[in-house]
C-alpha cells in the first residue's frame, strides 16, 4: 500500500480550503492537521498482519512527511467529523455569499452521512431480524423428521400391542459380548447363547404377550 501513498498532507489541506471556500489568509493549517491526525488515529490499518492506524502508516515520506492514498484523501476530505468541525471554524470566509455557499457544501456532506448512517442502521436491524427469524425456522422440525417419528411411534405401538417390551438390558449385554470376543475360539455357554440371540432376534427378543419364554 505504501507504493500508492503519493498525496502529501499539504495537498489535502489545500483541497479542503478550496473545496469549502475558506479564506486562505485566515486559515490555521495546524488546527486542520490536528483534526486530521485525530481522524487518522481512529482509522485501523493492517499491513503484513500487523494492525496499526492510518496516522502511523502514512508517516512514510521524506522528513517523516505524511503521505496518503487517493482513497484515504477522499475519505479525509469528506469525513463527517471533519465537516462538522469545519462548520464551527473561525477562519471561514466571512463573506455572506461565500459563507452560505460553504454551509451548503458542508451540510450536504453531513446530510449524506446521516442518510448513509441511517441506511446502515436499518439494514443492520433488518439483518438481525432476518437472522432471528432464520434461527426460529431452524428450530422447527422438518416434514421428513415428523413423518419418521410418526412411523417409529406407529411401529412401536403395533409391536407393543402383541409383544412384550424388548429386554434392552439383555440386548445390550449380548451386543457387548459379541463386540468383546475375537475370532471363533470360544467355549463359554453364555457367549454362545448371546450370539444365538443376536442371530435370531425375533425369536429371542420378541416375546408374545400371551406367552413367556
Amino acid at each position: 500500500m505504501a507504493d500508492n501513498r503519493n498525496v502529501p498532507m499539504r495537498k489535502i489541506i489545500d483541497e479542503i480550503i478550496e473545496r469549502y471556500d475558506f479564506d486562505e489568509g485566515l486559515v490555521d493549517r495546524t488546527l486542520i492537521v490536528k483534526k486530521i491526525k485525530k481522524l487518522c488515529l481512529k482509522e485501523p490499518i493492517t499491513q503484513k498482519g500487523v494492525t496499526s492506524n492510518l496516522w502511523e502508516c502514512s508517516n512514510v515520506g521524506k522528513n517523516k512527511e505524511h503521505l496518503f492514498t487517493s482513497e484515504e484523501r477522499k475519505m479525509l476530505v469528506t469525513h463527517y467529523d471533519l465537516c462538522t468541525y469545519l462548520l464551527s471554524c473561525s477562519f471561514r470566509n466571512s463573506g455572506e455569499k461565500n459563507k452560505e455557499k460553504t454551509d451548503k457544501k458542508l451540510n450536504a456532506v453531513i446530510e449524506l452521512h446521516d442518510k448513509v448512517h441511517k441506511r446502515i442502521e436499518n439494514e443492520t436491524q433488518a439483518l438481525i431480524e432476518l437472522n432471528e427469524y432464520s434461527n426460529e425456522i431452524m428450530t422447527f422440525c422438518s416434514f421428513e423428521e415428523v413423518q419418521k417419528k410418526k412411523h417409529d411411534i406407529m411401529i412401536e405401538a403395533l409391536f407393543l400391542r402383541y409383544f412384550k417390551p424388548i429386554d434392552e438390558e439383555l440386548l445390550f449385554d449380548d451386543m457387548e459380548t459379541k463386540a468383546s470376543i475375537s475370532g471363533s475360539n470360544y467355549t463359554d455357554v453364555n457367549v454362545e447363547e448371546s450370539l444365538w440371540r443376536l442371530e435370531n432376534p425375533i425369536e429371542a427378543y420378541c416375546i408374545p404377550k400371551e406367552q413367556d419364554k
